[in-house]
Protein backbone atom coordinates (compact mmCIF):
# COMPACT_ATOMS: atom_id res chain seq x y z
CA UNK A 1 0.00 0.00 0.00
CA UNK A 2 1.31 3.44 -0.95
CA UNK A 3 2.20 5.81 1.84
CA UNK A 4 0.47 9.19 2.25
CA UNK A 5 3.54 10.97 0.88
CA UNK A 6 3.60 8.73 -2.21
CA UNK A 7 -0.10 9.32 -2.87
CA UNK A 8 0.35 13.11 -2.54
CA UNK A 9 3.34 13.06 -4.89
CA UNK A 10 1.34 11.17 -7.54
CA UNK A 11 -1.58 13.59 -7.18
CA UNK A 12 0.68 16.60 -7.57
CA UNK A 13 2.30 15.09 -10.67
CA UNK A 14 -1.14 14.51 -12.26
CA UNK A 15 -2.11 18.22 -12.23
CA UNK A 16 -1.52 19.81 -15.65
CA UNK A 17 -1.52 23.58 -16.22
CA UNK A 18 -0.88 24.38 -19.88
CA UNK A 19 -0.18 28.07 -19.20
CA UNK A 20 2.03 27.46 -16.17
CA UNK A 21 4.78 29.77 -17.46
CA UNK A 22 2.40 32.69 -18.00
CA UNK A 23 0.57 32.05 -14.73
CA UNK A 24 3.87 32.15 -12.85
CA UNK A 25 4.30 35.71 -14.08
CA UNK A 26 1.14 36.77 -12.26
CA UNK A 27 2.55 36.08 -8.79
CA UNK A 28 5.70 37.45 -7.14
CA UNK A 29 8.70 35.10 -7.12
CA UNK A 30 8.97 32.72 -4.19
CA UNK A 31 11.23 29.73 -3.70
CA UNK A 32 9.64 26.46 -4.80
CA UNK A 33 8.59 24.14 -1.94
CA UNK A 34 10.53 20.91 -1.70
CA UNK A 35 7.96 18.58 -0.13
CA UNK A 36 5.10 16.94 -2.03
CA UNK A 37 2.35 18.55 0.12
CA UNK A 38 4.03 21.92 -0.35
CA UNK A 39 4.26 21.44 -4.13
CA UNK A 40 0.57 20.53 -4.28
CA UNK A 41 -0.46 23.61 -2.33
CA UNK A 42 1.79 25.79 -4.53
CA UNK A 43 0.20 24.45 -7.72
CA UNK A 44 -3.28 24.88 -6.30
CA UNK A 45 -2.44 28.48 -5.43
CA UNK A 46 -1.23 29.19 -8.98
CA UNK A 47 -4.38 27.68 -10.41
CA UNK A 48 -6.57 29.82 -8.16
CA UNK A 49 -4.63 32.94 -9.18
CA UNK A 50 -5.03 32.10 -12.84
CA UNK A 51 -8.77 31.56 -12.45
CA UNK A 52 -9.12 34.89 -10.63
CA UNK A 53 -7.23 36.65 -13.44
CA UNK A 54 -9.42 35.05 -16.11
CA UNK A 55 -12.59 36.05 -14.27
CA UNK A 56 -11.28 39.61 -13.85
CA UNK A 57 -10.59 39.90 -17.57
CA UNK A 58 -14.05 38.56 -18.37
CA UNK A 59 -15.67 41.06 -16.00
CA UNK A 60 -13.73 43.99 -17.43
CA UNK A 61 -14.37 42.80 -20.96
CA UNK A 62 -18.15 42.71 -20.44
CA UNK A 63 -20.41 39.86 -21.51
CA UNK A 64 -19.09 39.64 -25.05
CA UNK A 65 -16.06 37.53 -24.16
CA UNK A 66 -13.71 40.47 -24.80
CA UNK A 67 -10.41 40.67 -22.95
CA UNK A 68 -8.70 43.71 -21.51
CA UNK A 69 -5.08 43.67 -22.70
CA UNK A 70 -2.20 46.11 -22.48
CA UNK A 71 -1.91 48.29 -25.59
CA UNK A 72 1.82 47.72 -25.42
CA UNK A 73 1.10 44.02 -25.97
CA UNK A 74 -0.53 44.76 -29.34
CA UNK A 75 0.83 45.86 -32.69
CA UNK A 76 -0.51 47.09 -36.04
CA UNK A 77 0.25 46.32 -39.68
CA UNK A 78 0.56 49.37 -41.95
CA UNK A 79 -2.19 49.90 -44.49
CA UNK A 80 -5.08 48.44 -42.49
CA UNK A 81 -6.10 51.53 -40.57
CA UNK A 82 -9.06 53.42 -42.00
CA UNK A 83 -8.19 57.08 -42.24
CA UNK A 84 -10.76 59.31 -40.58
CA UNK A 85 -11.62 62.86 -41.53
CA UNK A 86 -10.75 65.43 -38.86
CA UNK A 87 -14.43 65.66 -37.91
CA UNK A 88 -14.82 61.87 -37.61
CA UNK A 89 -11.65 61.66 -35.54
CA UNK A 90 -12.80 64.37 -33.13
CA UNK A 91 -16.22 62.70 -32.79
CA UNK A 92 -14.69 59.29 -32.00
CA UNK A 93 -12.23 60.77 -29.50
CA UNK A 94 -15.00 62.64 -27.69
CA UNK A 95 -17.15 59.50 -27.59
CA UNK A 96 -14.31 57.45 -26.10
CA UNK A 97 -13.60 60.18 -23.58
CA UNK A 98 -17.22 60.47 -22.49
CA UNK A 99 -18.45 56.88 -22.72
CA UNK A 100 -15.35 54.71 -22.74
CA UNK A 101 -14.75 51.91 -25.22
CA UNK A 102 -18.11 50.35 -25.99
CA UNK A 103 -17.05 48.01 -28.82
CA UNK A 104 -13.98 45.76 -28.56
CA UNK A 105 -11.29 45.80 -31.21
CA UNK A 106 -10.53 42.57 -33.07
CA UNK A 107 -7.09 40.95 -32.94
CA UNK A 108 -5.40 37.72 -34.00
CA UNK A 109 -4.26 35.21 -31.37
CA UNK A 110 -1.13 36.31 -29.56
CA UNK A 111 2.24 35.56 -31.15
CA UNK A 112 5.82 36.47 -30.22
CA UNK A 113 5.12 40.15 -31.05
CA UNK A 114 1.80 40.32 -29.23
CA UNK A 115 -1.75 40.63 -30.52
CA UNK A 116 -1.97 41.72 -34.17
CA UNK A 117 -4.75 44.23 -34.85
CA UNK A 118 -7.36 43.53 -37.53
CA UNK A 119 -10.10 46.00 -36.59
CA UNK A 120 -10.06 48.99 -34.25
CA UNK A 121 -6.84 50.82 -35.15
CA UNK A 122 -8.35 54.27 -34.61
CA UNK A 123 -9.72 53.31 -31.19
CA UNK A 124 -6.28 52.00 -30.22
CA UNK A 125 -4.60 55.23 -31.34
CA UNK A 126 -7.09 57.53 -29.61
CA UNK A 127 -7.16 55.53 -26.36
CA UNK A 128 -3.37 55.95 -26.23
CA UNK A 129 -3.77 59.69 -26.76
CA UNK A 130 -6.27 59.79 -23.89
CA UNK A 131 -3.75 58.10 -21.60
CA UNK A 132 -5.24 54.60 -21.48
CA UNK A 133 -2.84 51.70 -21.10
CA UNK A 134 -5.34 48.92 -21.89
CA UNK A 135 -7.87 48.16 -24.62
CA UNK A 136 -10.78 45.73 -24.96
CA UNK A 137 -10.20 43.13 -27.69
CA UNK A 138 -11.85 40.05 -29.10
CA UNK A 139 -9.46 37.37 -30.32
CA UNK A 140 -10.36 35.81 -33.69
CA UNK A 141 -8.80 33.00 -35.70
CA UNK A 142 -8.41 34.15 -39.35
CA UNK A 143 -6.71 32.46 -42.30
CA UNK A 144 -3.36 34.32 -42.67
CA UNK A 145 -3.98 34.81 -46.38
CA UNK A 146 -7.28 36.56 -45.72
CA UNK A 147 -6.38 38.89 -42.87
CA UNK A 148 -6.00 41.99 -45.07
CA UNK A 149 -9.25 41.29 -46.92
CA UNK A 150 -11.12 40.75 -43.64
CA UNK A 151 -9.70 44.01 -42.26
CA UNK A 152 -10.63 45.86 -45.45
CA UNK A 153 -14.24 44.72 -45.53
CA UNK A 154 -14.68 45.11 -41.77
CA UNK A 155 -13.73 48.77 -42.11
CA UNK A 156 -15.82 49.11 -45.26
CA UNK A 157 -18.98 47.73 -43.67
CA UNK A 158 -18.83 49.83 -40.51
CA UNK A 159 -22.37 51.26 -40.01
CA UNK A 160 -20.99 54.76 -39.47
CA UNK A 161 -19.08 54.78 -42.76
CA UNK A 162 -20.68 57.14 -45.33
CA UNK A 163 -21.85 55.68 -48.64
CA UNK A 164 -19.28 57.71 -50.55
CA UNK A 165 -16.44 56.28 -48.44
CA UNK A 166 -17.77 52.78 -49.11
CA UNK A 167 -17.70 53.52 -52.84
CA UNK A 168 -14.11 54.79 -52.60
CA UNK A 169 -13.07 51.61 -50.79
CA UNK A 170 -14.82 49.31 -53.27
CA UNK A 171 -13.41 51.24 -56.22
CA UNK A 172 -9.91 50.92 -54.78
CA UNK A 173 -10.43 47.18 -54.33
CA UNK A 174 -11.74 46.87 -57.89
CA UNK A 175 -8.66 48.62 -59.27
CA UNK A 176 -6.34 46.41 -57.20
CA UNK A 177 -8.01 43.17 -58.27
CA UNK A 178 -9.51 44.09 -61.66
CA UNK A 179 -12.74 42.54 -60.36
CA UNK A 180 -16.15 43.01 -61.94
CA UNK A 181 -18.99 44.18 -59.71
CA UNK A 182 -20.20 40.57 -59.58
CA UNK A 183 -16.81 39.41 -58.33
CA UNK A 184 -16.83 42.14 -55.69
CA UNK A 185 -20.22 40.82 -54.61
CA UNK A 186 -18.80 37.30 -54.21
CA UNK A 187 -15.78 38.48 -52.24
CA UNK A 188 -17.52 40.99 -49.99
CA UNK A 189 -20.94 39.45 -49.47
CA UNK A 190 -22.51 42.81 -50.38
CA UNK A 191 -25.44 42.44 -52.78
CA UNK A 192 -24.75 43.34 -56.41
CA UNK A 193 -27.63 45.83 -56.35
CA UNK A 194 -26.06 47.67 -53.40
CA UNK A 195 -22.62 47.76 -55.04
CA UNK A 196 -24.16 48.98 -58.29
CA UNK A 197 -25.98 51.73 -56.41
CA UNK A 198 -22.75 52.84 -54.71
CA UNK A 199 -20.96 52.99 -58.07
CA UNK A 200 -23.27 55.82 -59.17
CA UNK A 201 -20.78 58.08 -57.38
CA UNK A 202 -18.38 57.21 -60.20
CA UNK A 203 -20.72 58.88 -62.72
CA UNK A 204 -20.60 62.27 -60.98
CA UNK A 205 -18.34 65.07 -62.28
CA UNK A 206 -14.74 65.07 -61.01
CA UNK A 207 -15.36 68.38 -59.25
CA UNK A 208 -18.34 66.87 -57.43
CA UNK A 209 -16.22 63.97 -56.16
CA UNK A 210 -13.58 66.41 -54.92
CA UNK A 211 -16.25 68.03 -52.77
CA UNK A 212 -17.32 64.60 -51.49
CA UNK A 213 -13.69 63.73 -50.68
CA UNK A 214 -13.79 66.56 -48.16
CA UNK A 215 -17.40 66.08 -47.07
CA UNK A 216 -18.29 62.37 -47.57
CA UNK A 217 -21.38 62.48 -45.35
CA UNK A 218 -23.37 65.04 -47.36
CA UNK A 219 -24.69 62.62 -49.98
CA UNK A 220 -26.12 59.10 -49.82
CA UNK A 221 -26.06 56.51 -52.59
CA UNK A 222 -29.75 56.88 -53.51
CA UNK A 223 -29.38 60.64 -54.03
CA UNK A 224 -26.11 60.01 -55.90
CA UNK A 225 -28.03 57.85 -58.40
CA UNK A 226 -30.35 60.78 -59.12
CA UNK A 227 -27.41 63.15 -59.50
CA UNK A 228 -25.76 60.66 -61.86
CA UNK A 229 -28.85 60.85 -64.06
CA UNK A 230 -28.71 64.65 -63.97
CA UNK A 231 -25.02 64.52 -64.93
CA UNK A 232 -25.73 62.24 -67.89
CA UNK A 233 -28.47 64.65 -68.94
CA UNK A 234 -25.91 67.45 -69.22
CA UNK A 235 -26.53 69.15 -65.86
CA UNK A 236 -23.11 68.42 -64.36
CA UNK A 237 -22.48 72.08 -63.47
CA UNK A 238 -25.72 72.19 -61.51
CA UNK A 239 -24.72 68.98 -59.68
CA UNK A 240 -21.41 70.53 -58.60
CA UNK A 241 -23.14 73.77 -57.63
CA UNK A 242 -25.74 71.90 -55.55
CA UNK A 243 -23.11 69.86 -53.69
CA UNK A 244 -21.05 72.95 -52.97
CA UNK A 245 -24.09 74.64 -51.43
CA UNK A 246 -24.81 71.51 -49.36
CA UNK A 247 -21.23 71.37 -48.08
CA UNK A 248 -21.54 74.94 -46.85
CA UNK A 249 -25.12 74.96 -45.61
CA UNK A 250 -26.43 72.08 -43.46
CA UNK A 251 -30.01 73.28 -43.97
CA UNK A 252 -29.66 72.57 -47.68
CA UNK A 253 -30.86 68.96 -47.65
CA UNK A 254 -30.26 66.06 -50.04
CA UNK A 255 -33.72 66.71 -51.46
CA UNK A 256 -32.68 70.31 -52.14
CA UNK A 257 -29.52 69.04 -53.86
CA UNK A 258 -31.50 66.77 -56.19
CA UNK A 259 -34.07 69.48 -56.97
CA UNK A 260 -31.33 72.03 -57.69
CA UNK A 261 -29.46 69.63 -59.96
CA UNK A 262 -32.59 68.96 -61.97
CA UNK A 263 -33.40 72.60 -62.66
CA UNK A 264 -33.44 73.58 -66.34
CA UNK A 265 -30.48 75.92 -66.71
CA UNK A 266 -32.15 77.92 -69.52
CA UNK A 267 -35.86 78.29 -70.29
CA UNK A 268 -36.99 76.09 -73.13
CA UNK A 269 -37.80 78.00 -76.30
CA UNK A 270 -41.37 77.88 -77.46
CA UNK A 271 -41.55 76.27 -80.90
CA UNK A 272 -42.28 78.75 -83.68
CA UNK A 273 -45.72 78.56 -85.20
CA UNK A 274 -45.65 77.18 -88.76
CA UNK A 275 -46.13 79.70 -91.61
CA UNK A 276 -49.14 78.86 -93.77
CA UNK A 277 -49.09 80.03 -97.41
CA UNK A 278 -52.33 80.10 -99.36
CA UNK A 279 -53.11 80.40 -103.03
CA UNK A 280 -56.39 82.28 -102.96
CA UNK A 281 -58.44 80.40 -100.43
CA UNK A 282 -56.55 77.19 -101.05
CA UNK A 283 -54.00 75.95 -98.48
CA UNK A 284 -50.87 75.70 -100.63
CA UNK A 285 -48.05 74.85 -98.19
CA UNK A 286 -46.81 75.09 -94.60
CA UNK A 287 -43.27 76.18 -93.63
CA UNK A 288 -41.84 75.15 -90.26
CA UNK A 289 -38.50 76.25 -88.75
CA UNK A 290 -36.92 74.33 -85.86
CA UNK A 291 -33.30 73.86 -84.69
CA UNK A 292 -31.69 74.94 -87.96
CA UNK A 293 -34.11 73.01 -90.15
CA UNK A 294 -36.69 74.44 -92.56
CA UNK A 295 -39.37 72.06 -93.72
CA UNK A 296 -42.01 72.77 -96.36
CA UNK A 297 -45.12 70.68 -96.36
CA UNK A 298 -47.26 70.98 -99.49
CA UNK A 299 -50.98 70.40 -99.42
CA UNK A 300 -50.72 68.66 -102.80
CA UNK A 301 -47.79 66.16 -102.80
CA UNK A 302 -47.39 66.64 -106.55
CA UNK A 303 -46.27 70.23 -105.95
CA UNK A 304 -43.26 69.08 -103.90
CA UNK A 305 -41.10 67.92 -106.81
CA UNK A 306 -41.82 71.12 -108.80
CA UNK A 307 -41.04 73.44 -105.92
CA UNK A 308 -37.96 71.50 -104.83
CA UNK A 309 -36.20 72.66 -108.04
CA UNK A 310 -37.53 76.22 -107.73
CA UNK A 311 -36.34 76.46 -104.10
CA UNK A 312 -32.89 75.20 -105.05
CA UNK A 313 -32.59 77.79 -107.83
CA UNK A 314 -33.82 80.52 -105.52
CA UNK A 315 -31.27 79.72 -102.80
CA UNK A 316 -28.42 79.59 -105.30
CA UNK A 317 -29.51 82.89 -106.83
CA UNK A 318 -29.62 84.58 -103.45
CA UNK A 319 -26.18 83.26 -102.52
CA UNK A 320 -24.75 84.68 -105.80
CA UNK A 321 -26.23 88.08 -105.00
CA UNK A 322 -24.69 88.02 -101.53
CA UNK A 323 -21.35 86.97 -102.97
CA UNK A 324 -21.45 89.73 -105.55
CA UNK A 325 -22.22 92.29 -102.85
CA UNK A 326 -19.27 91.11 -100.78
CA UNK A 327 -16.92 91.41 -103.76
CA UNK A 328 -18.03 94.98 -104.43
CA UNK A 329 -17.60 95.85 -100.78
CA UNK A 330 -14.10 94.40 -100.70
CA UNK A 331 -13.13 96.37 -103.81
CA UNK A 332 -14.16 99.65 -102.16
CA UNK A 333 -12.05 99.05 -99.05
Amino acid sequence: MATINERQSKRAASINLDDDDEIADLAPYTSEPKTAPGQLMNLQGKYAQAQEEIERLKREGGNSGALLVRISDTYIVEGRQRRLTSVERDELKTNLQENGQLEPAVVLPRNERGYEFIIGHNRRELLQELGHESILVTVKEVDPGKVDVVAFYSNLLAPSLPDYSKFVGLKKRQVETNFTLKQLESESGILYQSISLLFNFEKLPDEARKILDEHPKILGATAAAKLAQATLAGRGKLVVEALRIRSENEKFTEANVVAHANKISAPARKPLEPVVIKSGRKHFCEITTRSGHISVKFNDPNDASTWEKKLEEFVRSELKKEKSGEDIGNANT
